[in-house]
């Protein structure tokens, strides 16, 4: 997505606490690998990236970056993230990006529940999407935006809270969670 041009990896990654070792995931990672290229530098050769989506299209041109790169540390995966099943360990993931992907997505809960079967019970969610007021030549239409206290109430719901709020952009807005495991209920 040409707004991907609009935010800094590197930055994303660093304020999302991304180290060395680390699994992450990019669900709904698209035909840029924005996020998937700089995260498997962050993580090393001891780390994991997966960058999951629904098109074999966007997956094989990645695939081709990845080998031209010689990226061995990336892993693709087809799927539906809605559907759940990913082919991606249970309880693997330090961090899962979602990046302009809820605005697409019909099912919230349904992805934050296939979030929460690959989260590690430290993980965090980091989400980032385009400011409802934003006015930008690629912003999408009003009806692909969120508002984020709108995103906030679905991860709620589902179990999660926010443990930062930050700004990848003049453009977006980003937020992250964590798990709200029922020990923390007290």
């Amino acid at each position: 997505m040409a707004g991907n041009a609009l935010l800094h990896a590197k930055h994303i990654l660093t304020t999302a606490e991304v180290q060395p070792g680390m699994h992450v995931a990019d669900f709904g990672v698209g035909r840029t690998g924005h996020i998937i290229f700089p995260a498997a530098e962050l993580v090393g050769e001891e780390g994991r990236v997966y960058g999951v989506d629904l098109r074999a299209d966007a997956l094989k041109m990645l695939e081709g970056r990845r080998r031209q790169y010689l990226v061995h540390n990336i892993r693709l995966v087809q799927g539906d993230i809605e559907a759940g099943g990913l082919d991606i360990p249970e309880a693997s993931l330090d961090r899962v990006f979602l990046v302009h992907t809820l605005p697409v997505a019909r099912q919230h809960s349904q992805i934050v529940n296939e979030i929460r079967r690959l989260l590690k019970h430290d993980g965090r969610i980091v989400v980032i999407d385009w400011r409802p007021e934003a006015v930008h030549p690629v912003a999408p239409n009003d009806q692909f935006r969120l508002h984020p206290n709108q995103v906030d109430l679905t991860f709620a719901r589902s179990g999660c809270e926010v443990c930062e709020q930050f700004s990848p952009s003049s453009t977006h807005w980003g937020r992250i969670y964590r798990l709200i495991h029922p020990a923390s209920l007290d």
